[in-house]
């Protein structure tokens, strides 16, 4: 996927141990499925431009280690990057319908959910949400 521009993937290391991957895409999120979110903008367009977490692993045996907080600090690092040079307005995620990701997602991350289909749930988190204190 990355040699064919369609998204990037990051790998994880602690010291040379391979922990964990996430790759990132560029995606967008329709005005009507962040409706309830009540943004304050007052012409706003159809679609919101959003940094697509495709994909996020971290190995076994690292789990609840911090290495998932520590990759998602990376990539709200990213995004806020990107709204440097293009409009980024959230991260989305295809998060797996699964109950731990669900509130790991929440907890760490802020995300909402917005959408879901057979297999996975559409959450977001908005930028601007963000808190960038810590």
């Amino acid at each position: 996927m990355q040699r064919e521009k369609i998204s990037t993937t990051y790998l994880v290391y602690a010291d040379s141990d391979l922990v964990g991957f996430f790759s990132l895409s560029m995606g967008c999120i329709t005005s009507d499925s962040v409706k309830k979110l009540s943004l304050e903008i007052e012409d706003p367009p159809n679609k919101y431009p959003a940094l697509l977490l495709a994909r996020m692993a971290i190995k076994d045996g690292m789990r609840s280690q911090g290495v998932g907080r520590e990759m998602l600090k990376r990539v709200f690092a990213l995004a806020f990057r990107l709204t440097e040079r293009i409009g980024c307005r959230f991260v989305k995620v295809d998060a797996k319908k699964d109950s731990k990701t669900i509130r790991f997602y929440k907890k760490y991350g802020g995300f909402i959910r917005i959408t879901e289909n057979s297999d996975t749930i559409q959450m977001v988190v908005d930028i601007n949400k963000i808190d960038t204190t810590e």
